[in-house]
């Protein structure tokens, strides 16, 4: 893992990079509204979405909420170790007007947390749940992965990160 190409050594990559990701985050805010129900509530309650999700999914047991409440409990301090480490600035810190639509937090902006939370989310109930009935896979993977991307890109709409901290936390 290293730092994003918008803090690059090389101040013309970096320029060339962060400008780019600033014109894309003006124009997703146009998108915001469509959105704000659903940005505000993964915001405040990312734990409930998935429970949300996988209740949808035929998934409420109280071992797949525990499960999800790991992945979230062991996302958060792996993304907020690389976020000290590399010191990425927020959207908003660089460019104020972008006004974001939840609290911008403190912490640094690269990995996004919500990207790596819900991708781990959606990689081990992918990979563990199986319909009780057959044994067979649950066909959750997708949609759940779906889902993350979903995740991660409605932070870069509400204005709190770069495409670049998305991809990072999906990757990490």
């Amino acid at each position: 893992p290293g730092a994003p190409e918008y803090m690059s050594d090389d101040a013309n990559v970096a320029g060339d990079r962060l400008k780019a990701h600033l014109n894309e985050m003006r124009q997703l805010a146009l998108l915001r509204g469509a959105r704000q129900a659903e940005i505000l509530q993964q915001a405040n309650n990312l734990t409930g979405v998935w429970r949300q999700f996988l209740g949808a999914h035929g998934s409420r047991s109280p071992g797949t909420a525990a499960l999800v409440h790991l992945c979230l409990s062991v996302g958060s301090p792996a993304g907020m170790y690389w976020q000290r480490r590399i010191k990425a600035p927020r959207p908003a810190q660089l460019y104020p007007a972008l006004m974001p639509m939840v609290p911008t937090p403190r912490h640094a902006s690269y990995p996004s947390n919500h990207s790596l939370q819900s991708h781990l989310v959606a990689y081990v109930i992918g990979a563990i749940l199986k319909d009780p009935a057959t044994g067979a896979e649950h066909g959750i993977a997708k949609p759940a992965l779906a889902l993350a991307a979903r995740i991660a890109r409605n932070r870069e709409l509400a204005g709190v990160h770069y495409k670049d901290d998305s991809t990072a936390g999906a990757d990490y």
